[in-house]
């Protein structure tokens, strides 16, 4: 089953990155990761990936209640020096995947920090 779940985020990650070279950007256009929980890591780890490539530049990762995970990690302050935002917005782990009220004020809180 985690294998399952391993090879789903691939080819959903796998897609997106086709589609980004089909279909370039605009200018105001903003590639931004999200992840939650232990997807954290794996946007965490995407976004440094793409940023390896040269080809697609991330604006902004969205880390949502991911455990040991802090804005003074390593992969945090690589990215920042490469002009990547990396927010953390205030989530409650166990409400987050069912709770439509505590999905809105994340929504809210990225709204607030201009992610589009």
């Amino acid at each position: 089953k985690n294998l399952n779940n391993f090879l789903l985020k691939y080819w959903h990650i796998r897609w997106n990155i086709s589609d980004l070279r089909n279909n370039p950007l605009q200018e105001e256009e903003q590639i931004t990761i999200i992840g939650f929980s232990g997807g954290g890591y794996v946007a965490l780890n995407v976004a440094s990936l793409l940023d390896r490539t040269k080809k697609f530049d991330v604006s902004n990762v969205v880390i949502i209640a991911t455990p040991f995970v802090g804005k003074n990690s390593k992969k945090v302050k690589e990215l920042e020096k490469k002009e990547v935002r990396v927010i953390f917005p205030e989530a409650e782990h166990n409400k987050f995947p069912n709770d439509k009220e505590e999905q809105e004020r994340i929504i809210n809180q990225m709204i607030e920090n201009k992610i589009r």
